[in-house]
């Protein structure tokens, strides 16, 4: 990942695209991805999701999510975007039979209007007229427009781009919209094309541009930075136990005198657990409440930051 510095500034937003092909299937490498990048946003297309899927399941610390999944096994699309950021869910600007989601962030310095966009393959023509149409929405609410996502136009050659890819292009140019993914995204054992693009309005914002190879997909992760001011995010504090006023006497006495063997009682293991903990926990050790630094996973040593970023 040495397109990708580790951590990030304050006067940057960084953000990704992945096809991830079934998300379920992959949540706990997508959740190791965003550890190690730190992504602001981060936009996921075919899902696969359903309403039988619980939002629990592709939680990721630290981030929120709005979700739209597609009637039937395949298609849909999410945003992750972290918790600090003052993101608004523009509903109205739902197309039907697109499949997309549009969050609008308010930073220091602007407002930028994010998309991620699935395109299926065997989409009608009709796509094009409705992308136009929702863009010319969106272009109301602001010139700031990002859009993620895979479009299945390949963009490999300005000079042999596919009918597809070219009205595709045509709309883009319209708004004055640049895509600034280079790099083919998807590879397989007969073919190598640039199909997930990363598409702005503002093209001087876009600092670092970058595809990386993960494996977790056929598709390449596509990541970009802006030069943003971004919100400083918000200190986190935690309670733990304060042993430097504990009272050993008084703790003893408590912990003689605490009823463990109630928990006993309960058949199932994990409510013994529950009961002898919930014990434990109210005996005289003095809490208090901590601010922690944001730092990554106690796992990501130095050593290994060192590795990431060359």
């Amino acid at each position: 990942m040495n397109q990708l510095e580790y951590g990030t500034l304050n006067k940057e937003v960084r953000l990704a695209h992945l096809n991830v092909c079934s998300l379920r299937n992959k949540i706990e490498e997508v959740r190791c991805v965003q550890l190690l990048c730190k992504f602001e946003i981060l936009a996921i297309t075919e899902t696969h999701l359903n309403k039988n899927i619980h939002d629990m399941e592709i939680d990721i610390p630290g981030i929120k999510f709005v979700r739209l999944d597609r009637k039937g096994q395949k298609g849909g699309c999410l945003f992750y975007y972290a918790e600090h950021l003052q993101a608004t869910h523009q509903r109205d600007l739902f197309t039907q039979n697109i499949e997309a989601e549009w969050l609008q962030v308010k930073f220091p310095s602007s407002s930028v209007l994010f998309s991620v966009i699935y395109r299926p393959p065997d989409a009608s023509g009709e796509f094009f007229e409705q992308i136009g149409a929702t863009l010319e929405k969106a272009w109301l609410k602001t010139s700031n427009i990002v859009l993620c996502g895979d479009f299945n136009c390949d963009f490999q050659g300005d000079s042999e781009l596919s009918a597809n890819a070219r009205k595709l292009q045509s709309i883009f140019e319209m708004y004055n919209m640049q895509n600034v993914v280079v790099e083919n995204t998807r590879e397989t054992q007969t073919t190598s094309t640039l199909i997930d693009l990363i598409v702005t309005t503002r093209r001087h914002l876009i600092s670092k541009c970058g595809v990386i190879p993960l494996g977790i997909s056929d598709h390449n992760l596509v990541c970009a930075t802006m030069k943003l001011k971004n919100n400083r995010a918000p200190p986190k504090y935690i309670k733990t136990r304060d042993y430097k006023k504990l009272n050993v006497e008084n703790f003893r006495q408590d912990i003689e005198s605490a009823p463990f063997h109630l928990a006993t009682i309960f058949n199932k293991p994990n409510d013994v657990l529950w009961s002898w903990q919930t014990l434990f926990n109210s005996v005289c050790v003095p809490w208090k409440e901590v601010k922690i630094r944001s730092r990554s996973d106690p796992c990501i040593t130095s050593e290994i930051c060192f590795k990431i970023n060359n």
